[in-house]
């Protein structure tokens, strides 16, 4: 494989996209309602990427030792969040911000 010019402009094009619109999002107030629907929306957005990569492979798990594996690995994921939850959160039930 070789790193030719486009390979650097596909690759670099988002990245400066991110970076940019990061110091520009720095200087701006955003309503608490709308930060709120964005904070879903990107949540949406990495539960639907998770999903179009671990579903096949979950799908496709066969035997005991696959399935176990699939669902002690998702039943920790989902504590240690919680866990996380509980101990990052203010005594009203809120995130902190």
């Amino acid at each position: 494989m070789t790193l030719d010019s486009s390979t650097l402009l596909v690759g670099s094009t988002p990245a400066f996209c991110m970076f940019a619109f990061t110091l520009l999002g720095l200087h701006i107030k955003v309503p608490h309602d709308l930060a709120g629907a964005l904070q879903h929306f990107a949540a949406g957005l990495l539960l639907s990427a998770v999903g179009t990569e671990l579903l096949p492979t979950l799908l496709q798990a066969s035997g005991f030792v696959e399935n176990a594996g699939a669902t002690i690995g998702f039943a920790s994921g989902m504590a240690t969040l919680i866990v996380l939850s509980a101990i990052f959160s203010d005594e009203d039930g809120e995130d902190k911000e």
